[in-house]
């Protein structure tokens, strides 16, 4: 079965373009007509006609932000099939069918037609790596050695949806903290840059002398009106030094060693990225993934380098011979109840089923001090915006009553 591209024109006259799998050229037109759709023009996708990575920019973006919801799905719908003792080609065939994004289904249509030639699942889908990660193609790979591909693809597809929840709890949290912050910073500038001048031109030219806080507001007004556009400017100039100090090895390995050091916040991130790391691991040891594999490859998930420096120490010292307690226990960053568990599963010989336990601790202590923190971030933001209120409420009305007494 091969993918057409096609365009052509819809029942109600609309123009309309996509892909369709079919055998010939013939029966895709038929497709398409069943479907409503008039193919106009039809020409097929060549899958070794594309670049290695075999999908282009524009595709790997459009793949890439729904990642979190269409890669889980296969993996479980997969795992099904091939646990219903359904032939992994057919298996891949069905998909295809089900499958309602058009280039994850083109995709997917690659992959099959790799594994129709003889490859086997996890080096076809090795040839897309910006959509099947190295980590979710090991694990694949693992569970072909051990000849458990329907269970792998299973934990597999259970440990992209936490995942998935994880991202999406940790995004829902700060979605409205952020919000709020962002227009209260705007709307303050929108007041101190064209609302306050108009207000308070009258108070600068009074001989009385001013209370302090309209003298601090003029003075934040002024500055914003004649240096505006050089602040903004300076500020351009620190975020893009920023971000190109940042995106050095060097910058990127200082930043992630100090806000591991923040309090509060260095502490979630930390505990957040050993619950990935653990899960990760653990999920690996247990396709039959070796240790030292799976320490190379769990690393990718602590998006810290300073974290996956320590693992790369780690896996040194065990290719020498040392149990993973060790070294772990030498870093000053591990807590001690991680490197405790790890330790009674290396003992018990049961480290993958106790890194995932560790993993799920570490959730649910994340989650609860997200939840905690998140709450009080609330009414922080609402007490700091109040401040600010009161103090440009002061600025205007305190020299109002200074005049109506003069008045008087």
């Amino acid at each position: 079965m091969s993918v057409y591209r096609y365009s052509g024109v819809t029942d109600q006259g609309k123009d309309t373009h996509g892909l369709v799998d079919a055998d010939t050229p013939k029966s895709a037109r038929g497709k398409l007509r069943q479907d409503g759709i008039f193919p106009i023009e039809l020409s097929e996708e060549t899958p070794r006609a594309q670049s290695p990575a075999k999908i282009t920019r524009s595709r790997v973006i459009s793949l890439g932000s729904r990642y979190s919801s269409a890669l889980p799905g296969f993996t479980k719908q997969c795992s099904i099939l091939l646990a219903a003792k359904i032939p992994l080609l057919q298996a891949l065939s069905i998909l295809v069918e089900q499958l309602e994004d058009q280039e994850f289904r083109a995709v997917v249509s690659e992959v099959r037609e790799s594994v129709k030639e003889g490859q086997s699942l996890s080096d076809a889908l090795s040839t897309h790596p910006q959509v099947f990660s190295s980590m979710y193609v090991h694990m694949v790979k693992g569970a072909e050695v051990g000849s458990v591909l329907p269970e792998g693809l299973g934990r597999l597809a259970d440990y992209l949806e936490r995942q998935a929840r994880l991202h999406g709890r940790l995004m829902n949290a700060l979605m409205y903290p952020a919000i709020l912050a962002g227009v209260g910073i705007l709307i303050l500038i929108g007041l101190v840059t064209f609302v306050i001048p108009k207000i308070t031109v009258v108070f600068s030219e009074q001989q009385e002398a001013l209370p302090l806080p309209t003298v601090m507001l003029l003075g934040i007004s002024s500055l914003m009106n004649q240096y505006g556009w050089i602040l903004s400017l300076l500020l351009l100039i620190g975020l893009a030094g920023g971000y190109w100090f940042f995106s050095t090895s060097k910058g990127r390995y200082w930043w992630d060693h100090r806000i591991l050091g923040l309090p509060v916040i260095g502490k979630l991130l930390l505990f957040s990225a050993l619950a990935r790391f653990a899960e990760t691991l653990g999920t690996l040891l247990r396709s039959a993934i070796p240790l030292l594999e799976g320490l190379h490859i769990a690393k990718k998930v602590l998006n810290n380098q300073f974290l996956e420096t320590l693992v790369d120490q780690t896996a040194n010292q065990v290719r020498e011979g040392q149990n993973l307690t060790h070294p772990l226990s030498r870093t000053q960053i591990i807590p001690s109840m991680f490197v405790n568990m790890v330790s009674v599963g290396e003992q018990t010989g049961d480290l993958d089923n106790m890194l995932l336990k560790i993993a799920q601790a570490y959730d649910v202590e994340v989650e609860m001090a997200l939840t905690k923190w998140i709450s009080l971030l609330e009414p922080l933001l609402v007490l700091a915006m109040g401040c600010v209120v009161l103090f440009i409420v002061l600025a205007v009305l305190l020299p109002l009553f200074q005049m109506s007494q003069i008045i008087q």
